[in-house]
């Protein structure tokens, strides 16, 4: 954080759960000096400098580690992000899939599966679609791959940026057994 460039605020989680219930809820928001060690915050920005004044929310969801880091003489709060508040993915910067357009891939894709996940996660420097999925034993992962993949490109042509100018296939399928999912709920 540079206090100096840009006036930061921060959404506690649990107001933007109570926000997300209830759209006629005004969120509050908390300044760098009142963040507490292990809670999570979606980053607000209103720029300082430059036209035009703005004030957005980044969609960035952080966790504080620690409001400070004596030893290396630091005074300012250390965080981590951990993901995005508003569902998205987003990819190398180029794309942001929502559920919906992965739901809509699935079905043009024909693919036989059970109950699915995705998030992003790293492949050294790059950033990929790691969907876990729920099919049969003998499916081919391969085919059922290169079919959803395929069905991205059709639906989001950041996706198909993605591919073209980072010459990058961004999709990893992580099959898992049906049932998986009911496992873990039941555990």
């Amino acid at each position: 954080f540079v206090p100096t460039s840009a006036y930061f605020e921060f959404l506690p989680e649990r107001e933007l759960i109570l926000a997300n219930r209830d759209p006629d809820y005004r969120a509050g928001t908390v300044l760098l000096d009142d963040l507490s060690v292990g809670e999570r915050y979606e980053v607000v920005i209103t720029s300082f400098y430059g036209m035009p004044f703005l004030r957005y929310r980044t969609g960035l969801m952080i966790r504080v580690l620690a409001k400070d880091s004596p030893s290396e003489g630091i005074k300012l709060p250390q965080v981590e992000l951990v993901g995005r508040s508003d569902g998205l993915i987003d990819l190398a910067g180029f794309t942001r899939l929502d559920e919906k357009t992965i739901w809509d891939a699935l079905n043009a894709a024909g693919v036989e599966h059970g109950e699915w996940m995705a998030r992003r996660e790293n492949r050294g420097e790059e950033s990929i679609l790691a969907l876990y999925i729920e099919i049969p034993g003998d499916s081919n992962v391969e085919t059922i791959k290169s079919s959803i993949h395929a069905a991205l490109r059709q639906r989001d042509g950041d996706y198909r940026d993605v591919e073209e100018l980072l010459e990058i296939n961004p999709l990893e399928i992580r099959p898992l057994k049906p049932g998986t999912f009911d496992a873990y709920r039941q555990a």
